[in-house]
């Protein structure tokens, strides 16, 4: 291992430093194996690397919208600790009704931020809005 580190072609940089912490290592990998790309003649090597790079590049993907969908469900879960329904157990309307047993964690976020109804050409309704 010494000795591929001394090579010129690895630039003084040792293993340790193309392989950092965890997520980062992930998106590291691609771009290791883009530059052994660049160097590797063998047209059935290079072939083989290209696939690899290729599954990293899925992989860091897939491990990314795991992450982005498990923030959203903290995030769904957090609402719903905060949710107060209270004042839809008095109410006797059937929409009140529906929503007093509201769960959002049973719901998938597709949006979060600042919400406009816009009720007409002149006049919206501004808040603080949560896609579902």
């Amino acid at each position: 291992m010494m000795e591929a580190e001394r090579n010129r072609e690895c630039r003084r940089l040792q293993l340790k430093d193309l392989l950092v912490s965890e997520m980062q290592r992930l998106t590291k990998y691609p771009l290791l194996l883009e530059n052994i790309i660049k160097y590797t003649d063998d047209r059935v090597e290079r072939e083989k690397l290209v696939v690899v790079r290729e599954c990293c590049r899925l992989t860091l993907t897939s491990v990314n919208e795991a992450v982005k969908e498990t923030e959203n469900r903290q995030r769904l879960d957090d609402y719903q600790r905060r949710l107060d329904t209270s004042s839809l157990e008095r109410a006797n309307n059937p929409v009140a009704f529906e929503f007093k047993n509201l769960d959002l964690t049973q719901q998938r976020m597709i949006h979060e931020g600042p919400l406009t109804w816009r009720v007409s050409k002149e006049k919206t309704i501004g808040g603080r809005g949560h896609g579902q």
